[in-house]
């Protein structure tokens, strides 16, 4: 927990979990959705990309997921998709990624943004001095 009043945000981490299932919701109901709210949170995040990370959680691929809406909603998730794709990606198996749900539930609130905290500064570090991968 950050002291009141003594330190700035030095950087925003936003936890997308079911994005895929969230993509395929906002095609089909755009009204309810709102799915220029995935073109903000987008350019939100690009605009930021030093102190602003996203990070989302899938099951499947993101294509994955254009099968599984109407076709006349195909264009509306292909955009979608097209502008998140060009994100570096991590893969987790079924056990793992069971494990570190589950870990993420029990373990404290500040131990977690903690961990991401300093794992995404030395990201971040690292882009800094030209040493991290393309994705």
């Amino acid at each position: 927990m950050l002291p009141s009043n003594q330190m700035a945000l030095q950087i925003i981490l936003i936890l997308f979990d079911e994005f895929g299932r969230y993509l395929q919701f906002a095609s089909e109901k755009p009204h309810i959705a709102g799915d220029a709210a995935l073109q903000q949170l987008y350019e939100g995040v690009q605009d930021n990309a030093e102190k602003c990370f996203l990070l989302c959680f899938v099951q499947y691929e993101l294509k994955a997921y254009i099968s599984r809406v109407s076709n006349e909603k195909k264009s509306t998730i292909n955009r979608f998709i097209g502008r998140y794709e060009t994100g570096k990606k991590y893969y987790l198996s079924t056990n793992v990624e069971t494990r570190h749900a589950l870990s993420l539930r029990l373990a404290r609130k500040f131990f977690v943004v903690k961990f991401l905290i300093r794992y995404l500064n030395l990201e971040n570090q690292k882009t800094k001095k030209g040493l991290r991968s393309k994705p």
